[in-house]
């Protein structure tokens, strides 16, 4: 017994990890609510043995394969509106789909390519997405921060890409809610399809990467993060203004988590004042706004807040002020044409440190000399750029990539700029909708602010930093005529049958004076049309089978070769087939 003791305290000692969920529902200046999941797996030594107990094993595998020091990938249905919802959860995501890999201890580009392709492939099998495009159209090697910001390393390489046109489902999410450890009860089981996608916004998404506890980090452990956000399409009505689980996701919260060391609410309203069917675990003040916070592993029912007092309408808060907006200009042709990237930013204490990055693909062929960043603040311009990145486009191989960084003053505008000519494309490489057209990927705006306060949790190692997405922008491309080839072929078949078919006329018949009595076909003319008839027969066989006229050459040869060789077996004497060597003499 005393044995079995020792063993299972040794055992509780090494478990490290820890899992932790958490659900913010905050009400937007709209009205609307916004919930964000958030499941977080930490502790989990950088080694990843099989005392990791709550790290899924898939991610495991793929940051040992691929020598992984971060990876994120997010899918978005929507726009996130700075406008008129303020600032957003973050990390936040586009639309569509990216994917971030910084891989570790790559001897050469090539190299890094190679693992990047076959990551993108298993991610694509994983999550049920169709990313395949991705490598090499959509990938830079610039454009988003490493998360893991103490975890220092001489020798990273970044591969990011970004598909607008990928779409969220079900089979999507499936394999995301796979990776917790509790996917049967607690805040998991909120995560209801049918109102998920029945919504203004949404987005689900997770990151991987190395943390460290102090600066030296000697024992780097890894940390996952699950994030989910929907934004509700609710009118502030007599039945909307209180909160509950079943009311807003159609399904009440099942259970609990035995082995999350924590699992709280936190909810947010500063436009109507809330009566709770429950006394708050703690109440947190984020700036001039309260945040009441519920434990949800000591208390019970699914019913959190009723309204009582609706304030008046000049209270609201008003958005952050910080946007980014994309819009496509007309050029001096159909071919060209002109992308603008806005960027607004409001009332501030300080200029902030800003970056801007873009991934435009090749088909949008970018006019260097034309690039330019202008930024504008009460009405004069100031210098404003910092560094500045460019990395051209290669047809077929790599799109071209653009990274600003910048100086964001307040009450200031900036506007990135450029000309672009579209390209021409090969029949094969258009989308099934040929002119429906082709999407560039939204680009991207990340804002540090050391003042900036967020109802969300964060995490407290690395700054505050806010990420903005642009819209994506649907470009349209010089489509060719599809039924050429078609009218080629026909055009073709004509002439080939016109040509035939007095060929075909003077070797089957002939001509003969009426009267005249027809003579026996000779030998030889018997043999010309049998080989005519082998030759149509042959003609015939081969469009019936798509065989190329290489391939049929390559047939013909053969069966010669065949034909000769035993043509000359046949007229070897038996004699010289026969012959005995003085060796088989002997032993006669």
């Amino acid at each position: 017994m005393l044995p079995l003791l020792i063993l299972l305290s040794h055992c509780l000692l090494i478990r490290a990890d820890e899992f932790t969920e958490e659900l913010t529902i905050s009400r937007l200046p709209t009205g609307n609510l916004a919930a964000r999941f958030q499941f977080v797996i930490s502790d989990v030594p950088k080694e990843l043995g099989p005392h990791s107990y709550l790290f899924p094993p898939i991610m495991a595998e793929l940051a040992h394969k691929y020598s992984l020091s971060e990876l994120s990938l997010t899918l978005g249905q929507g726009n996130w509106l700075p406008s008129k919802w303020g600032l957003p959860p973050q990390p936040i995501a586009p639309q569509g789909a990216t994917i971030g890999a910084w891989f570790d201890g790559a001897k050469n580009e090539s190299e890094v390519d190679h693992r990047w392709h076959h990551l993108v492939n298993a991610l694509n099998g994983l999550f049920c997405t169709s990313l395949s495009e991705m490598y090499p159209v959509f990938t830079s090697s610039i454009g988003e921060k490493p998360r893991g910001i103490h975890w220092m390393s001489e020798n990273r390489t970044l591969r990011y890409g970004a598909m607008a046109e990928e779409t969220v489902c079900t089979e999507n999410l499936t394999p995301w809610r796979k990776l917790m450890p509790c996917k049967k009860s607690g805040l998991v089981t909120l995560l209801n399809p049918l109102r998920l996608y029945d919504s203004l916004f949404h987005s689900i998404g997770f990151n991987l990467f190395l943390e460290c506890d102090n600066t030296k980090c000697a024992n780097p452990t890894w940390k996952l993060t699950l994030d989910a956000i929907v934004v509700f399409d609710v009118k502030p009505t007599d039945r909307s203004l209180g909160f509950s689980f079943e009311l807003f996701f159609g399904r009440p919260m099942i259970g609990k988590c035995g082995i999350a060391t924590k699992s709280a609410l936190l909810y947010n309203d500063d436009y109507y004042t809330p009566s709770f069917e429950r006394i708050p675990t703690e109440t947190r003040t984020v700036g001039d706004r309260t945040v009441y916070v519920f434990d949800l592993k000591s208390t019970n029912g699914n019913e959190i807040s009723r309204y009582s007092v609706q304030r008046s309408i000049d209270t609201r808060l008003t958005p952050q002020s910080i946007e980014l907006d994309a819009s496509m200009l007309g050029g001096e042709s159909s071919l060209s044409g002109v992308l603008e990237y806005s960027i607004y930013s409001g009332l501030g204490p300080s200029p902030l440190s800003a970056s801007f990055s873009l991934v435009v693909p090749w088909f949008a062929q970018i006019q260097y000399a034309s690039l330019k960043m202008r930024c504008v603040a009460k009405r004069e311009e100031y210098p404003s750029v910092l560094s500045r990145s460019f990395i051209p486009s290669i047809s077929r191989k790599r799109p071209a990539s653009i990274l600003y960084e910048f100086e964001l003053r307040p009450e200031s505008k900036c506007v990135v700029s450029f000309k672009f000519t579209r390209a021409f494309m090969k029949m094969s490489e258009y989308p099934s909708d040929a002119n429906h057209g082709k999407y560039i990927p939204p680009a991207v705006v990340r804002v540090v602010d050391p003042s900036y306060q967020s109802i969300y949790s964060r995490d407290e190692k690395s700054p505050p930093s806010i990420s903005l997405f642009s819209s994506p922008l649907l470009l349209t491309l010089p489509v060719p005529d599809f039924s050429m080839p078609f009218n080629v072929e026909a055009f073709v078949c004509v002439v080939i049958s016109l040509c035939f078919s007095p060929i075909l006329e003077l070797s089957c018949y002939i001509m003969l004076p009426v009267g005249t009595v027809m003579p026996l076909p000779s030998k030889t003319r018997k043999f010309f049309r049998f080989l005519l008839y082998i030759i149509t027969g042959l003609c015939i066989y081969a469009e019936m089978n798509q065989i190329s006229p290489a391939q049929l050459m390559r047939y013909g040869r053969a069966a010669v070769n065949t034909v000769i060789n035993a043509t000359v077996q046949s007229v070897t004497p038996v004699s010289s087939r026969f012959q005995i060597t003085a060796e088989e003499k002997e032993e006669l």
